[in-house]
């Protein structure tokens, strides 16, 4: 039996929509993370969250935007 280190933790992952954010937030949802994935593209974000399944989600973020 294995222990996921990250089970019961929340992970949020800027740019998880992009190739290099979507292998982080991948590996953290592997270790047992909740991953929220953020993007300016939150249909890209929406379609990473959905292959990842349970325990991610997508949320729309653009960081150069303090309102965002």
């Amino acid at each position: 039996m294995t222990t996921k280190r990250l089970e019961g933790k929340v992970a949020i992952v800027n740019g998880g929509a992009g190739t290099l954010g979507k292998g982080i937030a991948t590996a953290f949802h592997n270790e047992g993370a909740r991953v929220f994935i953020a993007d300016v593209n939150f249909e890209a974000a929406v379609a990473v969250a959905v292959e990842l399944g349970a325990r991610a989600q997508a949320i729309a973020l653009d960081s150069t935007k303090p309102e965002s």
